[in-house]
């Protein structure tokens, strides 16, 4: 009984957060000073972090602050980016780390650049997609499914492993891409009801 209290009281602190995340959304949308300002506070010191990682001056930092939130206003606005359940700067972060790229690439020859990059340099938005506000729903819904599906999701959306890595690694039962892609959409699927049974909103 008190687990099961426990999950509740943990379902209603997510629908209310994911509530927050949404009027923040909306408030982008309208372009309003104040969500500007709030998404720029949440994002500046990763992006100052990351800028000074990768031997960029801190003008740059700046530069691409601004233009990643541009950017994330107009893909709000004409539909590019939806909401669906997580908090915006998780997007804004990806644009960053897109742009952040492209500078070092700029300033650096190829050998540099990947130098520079870690081997890294195919970031995309949808790279930083799942934000830690959203981490906490999934890791709380994935306990509750079967240990394939979990191993599946995790290594997907959590260890971010290409489809091909995990096949030819064995990491799963699944022995080709395509079944381990039809496995998944099954576990999305699940995850999905399970969100829509805890009476969390636009989780996934």
């Amino acid at each position: 009984m008190a687990n099961y209290q426990s999950d509740r009281e943990r379902s209603g602190h997510l629908f209310s957060m994911t509530e927050e995340v949404k009027d923040l959304f909306d408030q982008l949308r309208r372009a309003d000073v104040a969500a500007i300002q709030a998404l720029a506070a949440k994002v500046q010191p990763e992006i100052q972090h990351k800028v000074r990682e990768y031997g960029l001056a801190q003008e740059d930092a700046q530069e691409i602050l601004h233009d990643s939130i541009l950017i994330t206003l107009k893909a709000i606005r004409n539909g590019q980016f939806e909401f669906k359940g997580y908090h915006p700067a998780a997007y804004t972060k990806g644009v960053a780390r897109k742009l952040i790229a492209n500078r070092v690439r700029s300033k650096k020859t190829p050998l540099e650049f990947e130098e520079a990059m870690g081997g890294h340099s195919d970031t995309t938005p949808e790279s930083d997609i799942i934000s830690k506000e959203r981490r906490e729903i999934v890791r709380l819904l994935l306990s509750r499914l079967g240990e394939n599906c979990r191993k599946v999701l995790l290594l997907k959306y959590f260890e971010h492993l290409r489809d091909k890595e995990v096949v030819s690694a064995k990491l799963t039962p699944y022995a080709t891409v395509a079944s381990l892609k039809s496995k998944r959409g099954q576990c999305l699927k699940k995850l999905a009801e399970m969100a829509q049974r805890a009476g969390i909103i636009n989780a996934l």
